[in-house]
């Protein structure tokens, strides 16, 4: 079970989440077409999804190891298993393992990764990680 730490550990990332995705919107807000053109707004959003996905792993890890006593061996295993868990939906737990591929993929510099797909996965992100947020807030308010 998560202790009082745990729970003080996990708001306080959720926090720096939160502050993350709204700079992120900042930046998507002006489109697609603005961002290709702007180099810093592309690093600035390859920054954030880094940050908030290892925010994120760092969360489901807390919770996947003091509840259910699982690590895991990839960022993207960490959203999956919580979906088989029943923690998260099966389609929430997809979408953010998705992102924790993207992240990866700026991480380890891949060749095919494009500001187009960057961008698509940051608008992505701002879609779920918000309900990943919410349902994790709840464990905590137990």
């Amino acid at each position: 079970m998560l202790t009082a730490l745990d729970k003080q550990i996990i708001v306080r990332k959720l926090d720096f989440m939160r502050g993350t995705l709204l700079e992120m919107e900042e930046i998507l807000r002006k489109g697609e077409r603005a961002y290709r053109r702007n180099r810093m707004d592309q690093l600035a959003t390859e920054r954030h999804i880094e940050r908030l996905v290892e925010w994120a792993v760092d969360v489901a890890c807390i919770i996947l190891k003091k509840n259910y006593q699982l690590t895991v061996p990839t960022y993207p295993d960490a959203f999956l298993v919580l979906g088989r868990r029943g923690v998260l939906s099966t389609k929430l737990a997809s979408g953010l393992a998705s992102s924790a591929r993207i992240r990866d993929a700026i991480a380890h510099l891949i060749d095919d990764l494009t500001p187009g797909k960057v961008f698509t996965g940051a608008k992505t992100a701002l879609r779920h990680y918000p309900a990943f947020m919410k349902t994790v807030r709840t464990l905590t308010k137990r």
